[in-house]
């Protein structure tokens, strides 16, 4: 690493911090457990002052829904009146939403004061070629820390980046830690089945700090969540004991010890947003202190009212966008995530045709991500994102041949123009689904649209 000047500017931070490695942006075969080092990050936030932390933490782990529930949590804890730090990875549309203070993304210039700050605090490591010198997102996360030091704020969201024993947020001591799903990803670091990446990501439990889990107890990865969760003596909640969702899967109840709460309609779709917001729910129930006021009906609607998840079974409707076609974007991922999907494309759609534009990271097995979608959408077209960990559009267009062998599949890129040039009928609606990254580009497209006219 040669880089050694402070930045002044939002360029320079970004070509500052491009400087430490970026495992985000390292094909998979490059990813292993080796390169994630808990120790580097505790000692650098020791040595920054930042541990131990003053304000308490919700710590997320999981496949799918981390970002979801952060979001939720973040909203029930501002509507109750606490100021709160939020961080999240990756980012949807700008490297600035990783980092919020009460639930806004810190600015452009309060981003460039972190990084100008960490590259004072790290500049001794790098003069000394340390092996302690953090990596992209390990600096983020300090910079997270930072600014929810600095702001006093009374609560933090931390969601964990990869797996959750080596993460480099799992140096926080939580009040709470919640694990949302588990799904089959990051194979080559977290292990090969459900019940070694449960392990994995159940690495966040800490000794008697409580634990909610989203995961259902009857299966391979519950079994081994309920086991870490014992060797900690962590008290440990499952979601599906204290939550009920009603019949048409718009509204959920839930019941604990001191909440009782029946009937909260989130504004987003899907019955993952409904175990989302109710593992919110929970974990804010439990983490607050018994002196407070109690969580009140009404506190929790307005929250979930107040919840915005973009990219997340977002509705983007003909009138509203360049394309002018329906536009249904989603950050699925899993095959969880995916089915999900497919149940809204079912509610929305009935059976209509839809067209599917995809691109899935090369951790990714496109028949096994896919097929909950299979048959649901028609022609499909697959890109690419903006990383070295995206499945070639070729590749991916073959995978997805041979499994729906019936279906036409295309490649494309996926600028504005390219969208409006899609080989399909205008008023046929597009699904678009497959990668975080994904979403976030074309909310990126979308939004340049009025400034390319």
């Amino acid at each position: 690493m040669t880089q050694s000047t402070t930045p002044k500017d939002f360029d320079g931070a970004m070509a500052y911090l491009a400087s430490f490695t970026d495992y985000e942006q390292k094909a998979a075969h490059e990813l292993s457990r080796r390169s994630m080092d808990l120790g580097r990050m505790q000692r650098n936030a020791v040595s920054q002052g930042l541990l131990p932390h003053a304000f308490p933490v919700v710590h997320i782990a999981g496949s799918k829904g981390k970002g979801s529930t952060a979001l939720f949590v973040d909203s029930i804890l501002q509507t109750h009146g606490r100021r709160t730090g939020r961080f999240l990875s990756p980012h949807l549309t700008h490297i600035t939403e990783r980092i919020s203070l009460d639930g806004v993304d810190v600015s452009i210039d309060a981003f460039v004061q972190l990084v100008q700050r960490l590259s004072i605090r790290v500049q001794p490591l790098i003069e000394a070629t340390s092996s302690d010198i953090p990596t992209f997102f390990e600096a983020i996360a300090l910079m997270a820390m930072d600014a929810f030091t600095e702001a006093r704020v009374d609560a933090a969201i931390f969601e964990v980046g990869l797996g959750g024993r080596l993460d480099a947020t799992n140096i926080i001591t939580p009040s709470v830690s919640l694990i949302t799903s588990i799904d089959l990803e990051h194979t080559r670091v977290l292990g090969d089945d459900l019940g070694s990446i449960a392990r994995e990501k159940a690495g966040i439990i800490k000794a008697g700090i409580p634990v909610i889990s989203g995961v259902p107890p009857d299966c391979p990865a519950g079994r081994a969540i309920a086991e870490v969760a014992a060797s900690h003596e962590a008290p440990l909640t499952w979601l599906d004991e204290i939550l009920s969702v009603s019949s048409d899967g718009k509204s959920l109840s839930v019941e604990m010890e001191h909440l009782h709460v029946a009937n909260l309609c989130p504004s987003t779709r899907g019955i993952h947003q409904l175990r989302n917001a109710a593992l919110a729910i929970a974990a804010c129930e439990i983490m607050l202190p018994p002196t407070d006021p109690p969580l009140t009906q009404l506190t929790l609607q307005s929250a979930l009212d107040a919840t915005e998840l973009p990219g997340r079974l977002q509705w983007i409707p003909a009138s509203g966008n360049p394309l002018q076609r329906d536009i249904l974007l989603d950050s699925a991922h899993t095959k969880d995530s995916m089915r999900a999907l497919a149940v809204e494309i079912s509610r929305r759609f009935k059976g209509r045709p839809v067209a599917l534009l995809t691109a899935l990271l090369n951790d990714k097995t496109p028949d096994r991500c896919l097929e909950p979608i299979q048959g649901l959408v028609s022609p499909v077209f697959a890109t690419a994102v903006a990383s070295p960990r995206s499945t070639a559009p070729d590749d991916l267009a073959a995978a997805i041949r041979q499994s729906w062998p019936t279906t036409p599949v295309h490649t494309s890129e996926h600028t504005l123009t390219d969208l409006q040039q899609l080989p399909i009928p205008p008023d046929l609606p597009l699904v678009i689904a497959g990668s975080t990254y994904l979403a976030g580009e074309i909310l990126n497209e979308l939004r340049s649209f009025p400034q390319r006219r």
